[in-house]
């Protein structure tokens, strides 16, 4: 799992070609061979993806919990469009695959993404207070006064 926002965002950065290419090289037919590869690249590219929306460990309390729903929306429509997938795998090994079963997934990786995007940039802030709060407790523990009786972090009275 992920915990560093920018080894997330590296990884959205790299997927971006990736999601190009699908969207790109959509089948235009529904020939077996073709729209297989199809969904192995897409089932690839979403798991991928997901693992750029796992939880981080902290959540500033004003924007966390919209960065949280947009979290939980994203797994609703992640499961979703596994579901999808499996439809149609099952479709095309019976020959009955049609093309509004790729546009519908194609649609629903869409909004994953768009998902994923506004994901990141609502931690994006949570990630800057994070590092700001965590460096003020750091300052403020180094240039607190110690006075007598109190034991210091280092264990100095």
């Amino acid at each position: 799992m992920l915990n560093n926002y920018s080894r997330r965002s590296e990884l959205l950065k790299s997927l971006q070609e990736e999601y190009k290419k699908i969207r790109e090289e959509i089948p235009s037919n529904i020939e077996r061979d073709s729209v297989s590869s199809w969904l192995a690249s897409v089932l690839t590219f979403s798991s991928n993806l997901s693992e750029a929306m796992a939880p981080f460990g902290f959540y500033n309390p004003e924007t966390g919990e919209r960065a949280e729903r947009i979290r939980l929306e994203f797994n609703f429509f992640y499961l979703n469009l596994q579901s999808l997938l499996k439809r149609t795998r099952r479709m095309l090994d019976a020959g009955r695959a049609r093309a509004r079963d790729l546009n519908d997934i194609l649609d629903n990786l869409d909004y994953l993404v768009s998902l994923a995007i506004q994901y990141l940039k609502a931690i994006e802030n949570d990630q800057e207070v994070a590092e700001k709060a965590t460096w003020a407790d750091v300052e403020k523990v180094k240039t607190s006064p110690i006075t007598y009786g109190e034991v210091s972090e280092i264990g100095e009275s």
